[in-house]
């Protein structure tokens, strides 16, 4: 196609190509779609179909926008390219592709087919060849043989001994043998495609396989193409001689550990394929899935299990003769754990379990037991699971296949019986070169442990961080020749105690060791973000819209920002910016700005940031922790820790901002975050750890309740709240669904979850959903506000208030003690992951005649994890004024400061639930 150079297009058109050949389909989108906004506006002549064809291909090519959307302007594009050129082959069938993504299977063949021009009584006439061979594969693809040996003979009159002749009849006609071979390696067939090697590979001759190799690598101009295939084809004809060189000779990353065996099949060269196991295992395309069939298959290796069993065996023996702990749940009688970690990242583990369990939830929960959690290659086999029965028999069953439950092998287990089990693996780094491994938890729930041990094996020198359960006790460390070994022992341990509110990394009784560091997981992040950037048209139009006249870089222009980014977004998820994305995403880009626009759904932090970006405002991402990570210092670094996306936007001479948009409901405004993020660990995209701030973080709640006593106690009023945290947040996004009675019932729980024992007459919300905030009011009436005290019923008390109210799922009233302090020591640290924040006033008119006798006395807390007040202000008259005030904000409390916490925690419950007395007329 010739190209006229002097002209802008023909220069954009060349480059677009060079782009889409490259693979970068993106790029080449935005070239084309820029040429054709500057084109409509210079001139009213018709964008040119060279231009629109190419932009079709590089739409195909991307791959970023939404299906549903990249498909019409693809058919957009198509369809003028055919008004302009109507007899282009590429259009056609590039209309009738999309034909068939469109209307799904069946109905879209079909119609691809008639867009084909296909029809049921005669074969299509269409006069081009290229569409002719298409119509012809597709119909064979839908077993259409009719339509589809139509068209062949068809394609067969105009293109006789033509290389398409012969490709498409590969495709259509079905062959095998020696048939297939003669079909496949004809003249006219394209000579540089496999097809005839296939076919000759099926075959017991190894000289023509050879022959043709040769003639591909001749071609190709590739002497080394097609080992592996050579490989294969000469060790199934016992060719081992031939084969061996050209393995050795083989990248490592090509060559397969599942050849080594066959490679010294009947050899007596047990020792050579032993070292080029060593050699290989750490790079071949199979390891370390290999690794374990092999070094069975050649013998290195003693069965693990053999040794266990026998033990095993004889501890079940002792165990029904005189049974240890008889009235435990899940009794372990022995576990092992042995992890031996080399210098170049090669684990090999071998875990052995021997457990009875009693309780019939101790069958169904307690039975199994799990391997490591390895960050990295894992290949794990289970060698041996056996049933001990009470009766002496000993059961090895199988999983049922595709069963829809797990551990569906021990379905015939009994109360009373022993379950053992062997499991053995080797491990490799992942692909970002770093090993992470947690044990699995030794003492989970209704679990007693008579003989446990963890058994870990390291290269000295090895850069790791380690941590251990305090339960598991010291290690007993030793080093010898170059290896340093930690062990770790448990015996007669009874069930231990479940504690509530310890951070996700501290909760199994296990050791935790990797060689994965944050500064490693914050480059990760930074090539993560390089992966989501683009440069698009369509984003800089919309931050442009979204920006308004003024696009001076002020507060007042994020505001704007931030508030169209929720109205375009409606689903937010921050899943494309966390450790993560960073560390196990990559491959093509498949989201990006644009993307997230047009779908309705994504990071609206990315959407921000990238608009921000266009508008030159100064921003830097966030990512941060979404809950307490771990409290002990040093703990290893995991992925998984940095999930929840923020944004700090500086506009020049202001205070920088915090943006939290990646919420349920519209993004919070610039400046606030969540409470359950403040003071929480965070990553900039700098790889700088930070901890979470907000000018505006010190929010909560505002709540009033104004109510008026009659003479029988009743109170009847107005209940008013103003919602700013979380429940705000989900609600707001309910709302979009919810609607009717329903709604209805959702407005009535956040009344009752502060007055729990009211009528509620009526209900509404204010303002509209899609603003930061909800206001709900209501109608509402107490029976027996004012309960009577004494034999005459002369005095009234009047309730206090319950500390923690919580909204969702569903309202709740409690007290901090039975949250935060259900203990009375601790063994662990205490984790406060529920934040509290509100304000409360509530105003109560007595009855004409009614006097105050006792006041609650003022309530002062501030400590680091607790701020709480109440005052009552009582005039004189028939007026009280209660104020509320509490503020719990997320945090860590050391196990040796719990009790310091309850104690202030008891004085906040006992200070906000006194009841205030007062005397009525009889």
């Amino acid at each position: 196609m010739a190209f006229d150079h002097r002209t802008e297009a023909a220069q954009v058109e060349v480059t677009a190509a060079a782009l889409m050949a490259l693979g970068d389909g993106r790029a080449a989108e935005h070239l084309l779609e820029s040429l054709m906004e500057r084109e409509g506006l210079k001139t009213s002549k018709p964008i040119g179909a060279r231009t629109r064809l190419l932009l079709a291909r590089a739409i195909e090519l991307a791959g970023d926008s939404a299906e549903n959307k990249a498909i019409e302007r693809v058919r957009a594009a198509l369809e003028k390219v055919r008004e302009q050129w109507p007899h282009s082959w590429e259009a056609r069938i590039s209309l009738s592709r999309l034909t068939e993504r469109r209307r799904g299977e069946g109905e879209g063949v079909v119609a691809a087919l008639r867009d084909l021009g296909a029809a049921a009584n005669k074969a299509g006439a269409t006069g081009d060849r290229t569409v002719t061979a298409v119509r012809a594969m597709v119909a064979d693809r839908a077993q259409m043989i009719d339509v589809a040996e139509a068209a062949y003979r068809e394609l067969e009159k105009s293109a006789a001994g033509s290389a398409m002749i012969a490709y498409v009849d590969a495709r259509v006609h079905s062959r095998t043998g020696a048939d297939a071979s003669l079909v496949a390696c004809r003249p006219g067939q394209s000579r540089a495609e496999t097809f005839c090697l296939e076919t000759l590979a099926a075959r017991p001759e190894l000289p023509p396989i050879l022959a043709e190799i040769a003639r591909l690598r001749r071609l190709r101009g590739a002497p080394d193409a097609l080992r592996d295939v050579e490989i294969i084809q000469r060790v199934a004809r016992g060719d081992l001689a031939g084969a061996l060189p050209i393995y050795d000779a083989l990248p490592p990353g090509q060559r397969s550990l599942m050849q080594v065996p066959a490679l010294a099949a009947g050899r007596g060269k047990s020792a050579e394929a032993s070292a080029r196991l060593v050699r290989d295992r750490l790079a071949a395309r199979d390891a370390p899935w290999g690794i374990g069939p092999v070094t069975r298959a050649l013998g290195l290796e003693p069965d693990a299990a053999v040794a266990l069993e026998a033990q095993g065996a004889k501890l079940v023996a002792d165990d029904r003769a005189r049974a240890f702990l008889p009235g435990a749940g899940t009794a372990v009688l022995r576990h092992l754990e042995r992890y031996t970690l080399d210098a170049q990242g090669l684990l090999h583990f071998v875990s052995y379990d021997l457990r009875r369990v009693s309780g019939t939830t101790d069958v169904e929960r307690g039975a199994p037991s799990f391997g490591a959690m390895i960050e990295g290659r894992t290949a794990l086999r289970l060698l041996r699971r056996r049933i001990h029965k009470k009766d002496g028999r000993v059961l090895e069953p199988d999983a049922a296949a595709n069963a829809a439950q797990g551990n569906s092998d021990l379905s015939q287990l009994e109360q009373g019986d022993y379950v053992e089990q062997v499991l053995e693996g080797w491990a490799l780094p992942a692909d970002t070169g770093q090993l992470v491994m947690d044990t699995p938890d030794l003492l989970p729930e209704r679990t007693s442990v008579r003989e446990a041990e963890i058994q870990l094996v390291r290269a000295v020198g090895l850069p790791l961080t380690l941590w251990a359960h305090p339960l598991l006790g010291k290690a007993e460390d030793k080093t010898s020749g170059g290896w340093t070994v930690s062990t770790w022992r448990v015996k007669e341990r009874a069930p231990r105690r479940i504690e509530d509110g310890v951070a996700r990394m501290e909760r199994n009784v296990a050791i935790s060791v990797g060689t994965q560091t944050w500064d490693q997981v914050a480059r990760a992040f930074q090539d993560n973000v390089r992966s989501l950037q683009d440069k698009d048209p369509y984003v800089r139009k919309w931050a442009e819209e979204a920006a308004g006249a003024d696009k001076k870089p002020t507060r007042a222009l994020v505001e704007r920002v931030v508030a169209a980014a929720g109205k375009s977004i409606k689903v937010a998820s921050g899943a494309e910016l966390s450790d993560v994305a960073a560390v196990y995403g990559g491959g093509a880009q498949r989201s990006t700005a644009r993307s997230m626009l047009e779908l309705g759904q994504g990071s609206r932090i990315w959407v921000i940031y990238r608009a921000l970006t266009e508008l030159k405002v100064p921003v830097e991402l966030a990512v941060a922790e979404p809950e307490p990570f771990s409290s002990a210092p040093g703990f290893p670094p995991h992925v998984g820790r940095f999930r929840h996306p923020l944004l700090i936007a500086r506009p020049p001479g202001e205070p920088a901002m915090w943006i939290d948009a990646d919420v349920d409901g519209p993004p919070l405004p610039p400046g606030h975050v969540s409470p359950e993020l403040r003071g929480r660990a965070a990553m900039l995209h700098s790889g700088k750890m930070v901890t979470v701030e907000a000018a505006v973080a010190e929010f909560g709640d505002e709540i009033d309740i104004r109510l008026t006593l009659d003479d029988k106690g009743d109170a009847k009023g107005t209940f008013t709240a103003l919602l700013q945290g979380r429940p705000a947040q989900a609600l707001t996004e309910a709302f979009e669904t919810v609607v009717g009675s329903d709604r209805q019932q959702l407005l009535r729980g956040v009344v009752l979850a502060w007055v729990p024992w009211a009528d509620v007459e009526t209900v509404e919300v204010n303002p509209t959903p899609g603003t930061f905030g909800l206001t709900v009011r209501a109608a509402i009436r107490v029976s027996g506000y004012g309960r009577p005290e004494g034999k005459e019923g002369k005095e009234w008390s009047l309730p206090g208030l319950e500390p923690v109210h919580l909204i969702l799922p569903r309202p709740q009233v409690a007290t901090l003690g039975s949250t935060y302090a259900s203990r009375a020591a601790r063994q662990s640290a205490l984790t406060i992951e529920l934040s509290l924040q509100y304000h409360l006033r509530r105003r109560i008119e007595l009855p004409p005649g009614a006097t105050v006798v006792r006041l609650p006395a003022p309530v002062a807390v501030d400590v680091p994890r607790i701020r709480a007040t109440r005052k009552v202000v009582h005039d004189g008259g028939r007026v009280l004024e209660d104020d509320f005030v509490l503020n719990v904000p997320t945090g860590t409390v050391d196990a040796e400061a719990y009790q310091a916490l309850v104690d202030k925690i008891h004085t906040v419950d006992d200070g906000f639930m006194a009841v205030t007395r007062v005397k009525v007329k009889p």
